[in-house]
């Protein structure tokens, strides 16, 4: 059995239209028009545990649905799911103390005022993750990301460059990721 099982994912939005103006903005109080927008269409894939994997595509390609959809934030229009045999969007406490979605540049649940270390410790307190496993992987994410020199700094520290993504993108890992535990 594969850590990650997709069968046939659909995900499509209905979202709302209008034409420009205010006389249009004045009748879409009225009577909504919508259009669906299909974010997903029949992906199909598995993942063994342990494997790691990128998840590459073009921009509205549904990765972030399907990655969304992982971590239970979204139920799919159709199609079959289970991540580490559970069904994510029915959201049971085990599975969510199992998994973590991290998406780009801001992590979720994170005050701008706190800082890098703040917001690992936060998330220890919400995973309920032991002192001790907490300064292992911290010093393993340390290591490897070299965050020692940015672990003081707030959340919220703007990059000094344009390239940059700053403490919060630096310390939230891969962009787009999702990550168990």
């Amino acid at each position: 059995m594969d850590a990650v099982e997709v069968e046939e994912l659909s995900m499509t939005y209905r979202v709302p239209v209008r034409d420009g103006g205010l006389v249009a903005a004045a009748r879409a109080l009225v009577r909504r028009q919508y259009r669906d927008v299909e974010a997903v269409r029949a992906l199909s894939f598995g993942i063994p545990a342990g494997q790691v994997v990128g998840f590459l595509g073009r921009n509205g390609a549904g990765k972030t649905t399907t990655l969304k959809v992982l971590a239970g934030i979204l139920h799919p229009t159709s199609g079959r799911v289970r991540v580490l045999g559970q069904v994510p969007w029915r959201r049971h406490n085990q599975y969510l103390r199992e998994i973590a979605l991290i998406r780009g540049s801001q992590p979720i649940g994170d005050a701008p005022e706190l800082t890098v270390l703040d917001s690992f410790h936060y998330q220890q307190v919400l995973y309920d993750i032991s002192d001790g496993d907490f300064r292992r992987n911290l010093a393993e994410l340390s290591e490897l990301l070299d965050l020692d020199g940015i672990l003081q700094r707030q959340v919220r520290a703007e990059p000094r460059r344009a390239h940059e993504g700053g403490p919060r993108a630096r310390a939230g890992l891969p962009p787009e990721g999702a990550l168990p535990r």
